[in-house]
């Protein structure tokens, strides 16, 4: 809370004057949770292909966009918010699936939108299927 400090300047770089740092703030949270789960945790590699669960929310969105930036060949978006879900074709999902609110259905759609992809990942909000994946 600081007005200045020490950094690390390969750790850091410069905004454009003309950038919307609150924005730039709020995002960088669920953005870099998704970087860390594709890259350091499951070492997302050029071309795999990744389920992003909970795609529809704002965590999820950065969630598509950073596993195409990232390389995946295909991104599977599932979500509830049908209106959200027409909108990720726009950053980089290659599919989508909308699942509705009763956890049977939910389970059946998620499984049908599961395959063939390398990479399941979640985001806030998103329940994990009991039992359903073995590559978490």
């Amino acid at each position: 809370m600081a007005e200045r400090t020490v950094v690390d300047e390969q750790r850091s770089i410069l905004l454009p004057d003309d950038a919307d740092v609150v924005a730039l703030a709020a995002a960088m949270n669920p953005a870099m949770s998704s970087w860390v789960a594709l890259r350091r945790r499951l070492e997302l590699r050029t071309g795999q292909r990744v389920l992003v669960l909970g795609a529809t929310g704002n965590a999820g969105r950065l969630a598509v966009q950073v596993a195409r930036h990232l390389g995946a060949t295909a991104v599977v978006a599932v979500g509830r918010d049908r209106r959200r879900l027409a909108s990720l074709g726009a950053v980089g999902a290659t599919a989508t699936v909308a699942v509705d609110a009763d956890p049977y259905t939910v389970a059946e759609q998620l499984a049908e939108g599961a395959r063939d992809v390398d990479v399941v990942l979640t985001t806030c909000g998103a329940s994990r299927p009991s039992g359903r994946w073995s590559r978490w």
